[in-house]
């Protein structure tokens, strides 16, 4: 059998631009223990924005170039990308990009048209109304200029869950859309998932959020929720994990101090690694407000780590409900403070019992082998040589 040669696009790989790279780079992992060879081209935004993620798998080249920062302008332009897209490894059979607004997703579409190729779109949740919603003039123009244009050009668009796909098909696009969520190599994790349950009790017990710090993320509402309950939960505490963006630490903070939450609000710079585990791992719930979310890789790792979890209606997992894995909630204040109360009122027996159908739940549902033999599949359909998978949709 021939080897399969898949160009990925990525416009970063540095560390504290969220869970899209870490995706994009884990599912590039899967895919090439699959007989299939992986050129990996992203952007390097600098030190500000953390190291670099890197690959020991030796059928996975990483490409980069920097970039360079445009005066009086928030953007940041690549250097030498569409060279280095033309020249990184062979000629691939098909070139899947994520995100949609990036410059560098659009060299991947132009690319895939030169070479007349299959090409794969993952949005990532961008089209989420939520998403569309912030710097809207900015993405309106992209839009007009190239991004409906690429879309609309693809071969397949890929959707991390069926509410994704819906918001595809509000854009009016035709496109086959496959169906297939991120996933999770569950090695780093086996800690919090051999651990005895009990031990990590402590004197007060922790709400986890990681991510960054972004109004889409919903940690206002989050905040406020708990300032309405945290003299009824005095034994719990808040902890936000993450790098600021858009300048939003400043207004949270406000919010603890405004509200006197100074002794059950803890804000943490990013985690990654070991320390992103060993926080998992001594935490007790963890909470994703957002507005909108793809398909949160941190979701998946904190259910990996045995926890409970509040999720938003938006966050793109209602799974959690069926599995006993969590709860559901909509992105606001009032309804997160009745989930927190439901959860925190809990026994920790219960709560342990939802840990241990989350852990179940990614288990069974969002291993990387299984989410890689998907998505092969659908490389070899898009070439003709595979019949069309049942995860493909036309409508």
């Amino acid at each position: 059998m021939a080897v399969l040669q898949v160009t990925h696009v990525v416009d970063s790989l540095n560390e504290q631009r969220g869970g899209m790279p870490r995706s994009a780079l884990g599912l590039c992992e899967a895919i090439s223990a699959s007989n299939c060879k992986v050129n990996l081209c992203a952007v390097d935004l600098g030190s500000s924005f953390g190291p670099l993620l890197t690959s020991s798998c030796e059928n996975v080249s990483i490409n980069c170039v920097p970039c360079r920062s445009v005066k009086h302008v928030n953007i940041s332009l690549p250097k030498g990308f569409r060279g280095m897209l033309m020249n990184a490894g062979q000629h691939p059979n098909v070139i899947h990009s994520h995100g949609i607004w990036s410059s560098v997703c659009n060299d991947a579409a132009v690319f895939s048209k030169k070479l007349s190729v299959p090409h794969v779109i993952s949005p990532r949740g961008m089209l989420e109304e939520s998403a569309l919603r912030r710097s809207a003039w900015k993405k309106a123009i992209a839009k007009y200029c190239y991004v409906l244009k690429n879309l609309k050009a693809a071969q397949c668009i890929h959707a991390l869950t069926a509410q994704e796909a819906m918001s595809v098909r509000r854009m009016g696009l035709k496109n086959p859309i496959a169906i297939i969520p991120n996933g999770i190599s569950l090695g780093p994790f086996e800690k919090a998932r051999c651990r005895a349950p009990l031990q990590k009790r402590r004197d007060k017990k922790t709400i986890l959020f990681i991510g960054r710090i972004h109004p889409i993320k919903g940690l206002k509402h989050l905040l406020i929720a708990w300032a309405r309950i945290k003299k009824q939960f005095s034994g719990w505490e808040v902890v936000i994990a993450g790098p600021d963006d858009d300048n939003h630490l400043l207004e949270l903070q406000q919010i603890t101090r405004d509200n006197q939450m100074e002794d059950s609000v803890i804000f943490c710079p990013s985690v990654y690694g070991k320390e992103k585990e060993e926080l998992l791992h001594s935490s007790d719930l963890f909470v994703l407000p957002s507005f909108s979310e793809g398909f949160s890789m941190v979701l998946l790792e904190a259910m990996a780590s045995r926890l409970p979890v509040i999720i938003s209606s938006s966050a793109g997992c209602p799974e959690v409900v069926s599995a006993g894995a969590g709860v559901l909630a909509d992105p606001d204040a009032n309804s997160f403070e009745q989930a927190l109360t439901k959860v925190l009122s809990m026994k920790d027996e219960q709560r342990l019992k939802m840990g241990s159908s989350a852990s179940a739940l990614v288990t069974e549902r969002f291993q990387w082998d299984a989410v890689a033999a998907q998505m092969i599949s659908l490389y070899g359909w898009l070439q003709g040589a595979e019949e069309r998978p049942g995860f493909v949709h036309d409508d």
